[in-house]
């Protein structure tokens, strides 16, 4: 399935996460970023991070937001709650992205699940999860709840094959991280599917 999110931009969510554990675990933290130096986590593109669905609409009281609320309602016929909505189209899309506050601090990707509608070349990279959450992110960007073990070589190998956007530059490189990810114990468990991702606006 080929479809649109509204994500907040890397380098904002970063200002605040980075001031977080700096306080919080600054040895660790200063560890995780001096393995990957040569990322820069700010141009970071991803499924997962702070996106503004339909439902997020509610925390913004006006009259325009409250009928595209309704326009989306009926036409998505679906709980936007749910955790992995994506906008089917652009137009739609924009509906939500031209209303909210702030919208600078936003930016719309294009994204595709593995194996089916890919989007349109060129992309920024692959990332894995599920919309909403992000493997890559969990893991040494945005670590929240399962960071990597700084002592695992193995992973840390693969991570080094990531992009400038701090993402994987083909399925199958993609694939193999999952795959040696899922024998980790401190890995999250699940259900995961793989993302091409492309800026869209």
């Amino acid at each position: 399935m080929k479809g649109f999110i509204i994500n907040e931009k890397s380098e904002y969510r970063y200002l605040s996460y980075q001031k977080g554990l700096e306080l919080s675990h600054p040895k660790w933290f200063a560890e995780l970023r001096q393995t990957f130096n040569f990322l820069d986590v700010k141009n970071y593109r991803s499924i997962g991070g702070i996106l503004i669905e339909p439902n997020s609409l509610i925390y913004f009281e006006n009259e325009e937001i409250g009928n595209t609320i309704k326009f989306l309602e009926t036409k998505y016929q679906i709980d936007f709650g749910n955790n992995d909505f994506m906008y089917l189209d652009l137009e739609d899309c924009l509906k939500v992205y031209n209303i909210i506050p702030e919208k600078e601090n936003y930016e719309i990707l294009e994204i595709g699940k593995e194996n089916n509608e890919k989007v349109t070349q060129p992309i920024l990279g692959y990332d894995i999860g599920n919309v909403g959450y992000s493997i890559i992110s969990d893991s040494i960007i945005f670590p929240h709840w399962h960071p990597i073990d700084l002592t695992d070589e193995e992973i840390i190998k693969k991570l080094k094959g990531l992009n400038k956007n701090c993402l994987f530059s083909s399925i199958e490189q993609a694939n193999d991280f999952l795959i040696l990810y899922q024998t980790k114990s401190w890995a999250e468990t699940g259900e995961f599917s793989i993302y091409s991702i492309k800026n869209s606006c």
